[in-house]
């Protein structure tokens, strides 16, 4: 029973995501066409040094954490603002199951990229990390605020603003609420006392998500 009632939710997510069509190729466009061109020019222009991997290393975390919400978004989309939600609501009672789904779905293609990285270029592993935790925050925040306002529209405005106050802010007295990272990720240490308290941020956002969603679908 629980093994058909899992094969059910795995076709729901797919037939989710199918109907993105076109829309569902957008983060793999990213992923394998743009990053990979950008971090070849990187290495054309400066070589195989520090310099380039530490850049390519920015652009992991410009692209890679804010098109984790990509699929989060619009598989999720009728659950939040769609004409049928409140029927869709009477079959489906959490999407939490759902969205770890979708996530790890994503970041499985996300460490098929580092894997080819890491052949052709240099290792990324411990930044890996860091970007999936990163990953998960901006999944886990947009799952939570388009249930919190019933729309996509407000999310995406959070994340593109966000992500550029991220990138652009130089304000030393906002640098707390910053979660990308400027050096590259040493040793293990470098994770535990900053992003852990994020972690579980991040699943603090999706059970408030989920319990919106199951409150407020009507």
């Amino acid at each position: 029973m629980c093994v058909k009632k899992n094969l059910r939710l795995l076709r729901q997510t797919y037939l989710n995501l199918k109907n993105l069509k076109i829309l569902y190729f957008i983060p793999l466009l990213f992923l394998f066409i743009i990053l990979p061109f950008i971090s070849i020019g990187y290495v054309i222009s400066s070589g195989r040094e520090e310099v380039t991997y530490y850049k390519i290393f920015a652009e992991f975390q410009r692209y890679i954490p804010f098109m984790a919400t990509w699929w989060v978004v619009f598989g999720l989309k009728e659950y939040a603002e769609g004409d049928g939600k409140e029927i869709l609501r009477v079959y489906k009672k959490g999407l939490i199951i759902d969205f770890f789904i979708i996530f790890f779905w994503y970041i499985s293609h996300v460490i098929s990229l580092f894997i080819l990285y890491n052949i052709f270029l240099e290792n990324y592993w411990l930044d890996f990390i860091l970007i999936s935790i990163q990953s998960l925050a901006f999944a886990s925040s947009t799952f939570l605020f388009m249930f919190a306002f019933k729309t996509i529209s407000i999310p995406f405005l959070i994340n593109i603003f966000y992500e550029i106050f991220c990138m652009y802010a130089n304000m030393n007295f906002l640098k707390f609420i910053n979660i990308l990272s400027e050096p590259r990720m040493d040793t293990i240490n470098d994770l535990l006392i900053p992003y852990c308290p994020l972690l579980f941020l991040s699943l603090v956002f999706i059970f408030y998500g989920n319990a919106y969603y199951k409150r407020k679908a009507f």
